[in-house]
């Protein structure tokens, strides 16, 4: 097996990438992202992102599994501050039974996911900083990869994004090679 050494041979096109509007919903994104992965091709890995792009069609950040999960999710700081529960010198017990009788309170996850309809996905988009160029070779991603903690990269050339470099398809290339030389 011959490895692929350079980011555009690993790459995913744009056009075969979930794009959304920064001002749809995520309600809008899941859909996306649910006819994206209607078009994988055999053995190919899902997508677990979203791009997003601007009016302008720049695509200019991306939402990802957790970002559609922080969003969905209730805000609880400001019901469980740890430094005022301490400053207040609550025991445990009156806090296990105040947790208990607040979660009653909080919205079932029908609720939650009903919020997908509203949220907008510049509110929740990570904005993408981190890019590669076409011509790159795979050890600049993997450094990339490493250096950023991420699951994916934008990959530019002549300055337009033309696809995605998922550290998914990167893994299973290495994997594959890698498995390859045992059995030589």
């Amino acid at each position: 097996m011959t490895p692929k050494t350079l980011v555009k041979e690993l790459m995913v096109p744009l056009q075969e990438y979930a794009i959304v509007g920064e001002n749809e919903t995520l309600c809008d994104a899941l859909l996306a992202l649910n006819e994206a992965q209607k078009h994988l091709k055999s053995g190919q890995q899902p997508h677990r992102a979203v791009l997003v792009q601007n009016a302008e069609g720049v695509i200019t950040g991306k939402v990802g599994h957790l970002a559609f999960l922080r969003a969905l999710l209730p805000k609880q700081d400001a019901y469980f501050s740890e430094k005022l529960i301490k400053r207040a010198n609550v025991s445990n017990d009156l806090m296990a039974q105040a947790t208990s009788r607040l979660q009653q309170l909080l919205p079932e996850f029908t609720d939650h996911c009903e919020r997908a309809r509203f949220i907008k996905v510049r509110d929740v988009m990570l904005p993408l900083k981190t890019q590669l160029r076409y011509e790159d070779t795979i050890m600049k991603a993997l450094e990339m990869f490493d250096k950023h903690q991420t699951l994916s990269i934008l990959v530019r050339k002549d300055n337009a994004a033309v696809g995605v470099l998922r550290l998914s398809d990167l893994f299973d290339q290495m994997s594959a090679y890698i498995c390859s030389m045992k059995n030589q």
